[in-house]
């Protein structure tokens, strides 16, 4: 059951916006204060799918209304469990052998108890047919009150089909 789902072209070439997307949280981003952490918990490339694949950890600050911290429990800290997968552009295959391993960053400690979804729960990766495209998939896990409500959040971005050499494509589907 989908509960949300929005697409929106962006005016910037998906090198542009992927970029972006790893920097947006801190210390790069001083607007998003809410975060507090972000752990990268495993990065892996794997040559025979040219994928890079990360795992991470985001602490966010996060208020609840009084009458639901009095029922569950005061609790102003949250934890995402995020899963990327980054298919860079058939050209740039070998550079991010070599540099993306590196680039990019460990931030922060993650602290307090938090549910891992089951393997059985996680994406596998995108699946590609026909010519590969640039994309960036993240898959998001609420791991805060997920014994009450689970959420899944799948966030992509590609090269736009109105200009794929200066658009991006993001695609967002949430779901229980």
């Amino acid at each position: 059951m989908k509960v949300f789902s929005t697409t929106h072209d962006f005016a910037y070439s998906w090198a542009e916006v992927s970029t972006a997307n790893w920097r947006k949280y801190c210390p790069w981003n001083r607007e998003s204060t809410h975060v507090i952490a972000v752990d990268t918990l495993s990065r892996s490339f794997d040559p025979d799918t040219n994928l890079l694949r990360t795992e991470r950890l985001i602490t966010c600050k996060q208020t609840t209304p009084k009458w639901i911290s009095s029922i569950l429990g005061g609790q102003d800290t949250s934890h995402v469990y995020e899963i990327s997968y980054v298919t860079p552009p058939s050209a740039d295959v070998e550079q991010v052998k070599k540099v993306e391993m590196d680039r990019l960053p460990n931030v922060g400690e993650g602290k307090g108890e938090m549910r891992v979804p089951s393997a059985r729960a996680l994406p596998s990766p995108p699946r590609h047919e026909g010519p590969r495209m640039p994309s960036v998939t993240m898959v998001s896990y609420n791991l805060t009150w997920a014994d009450l409500l689970s959420v899944r959040e799948t966030v992509t971005y590609t090269p736009s089909p109105l200009d794929p050499k200066g658009m991006t494509r993001f695609e967002q589907n949430v779901s229980p």
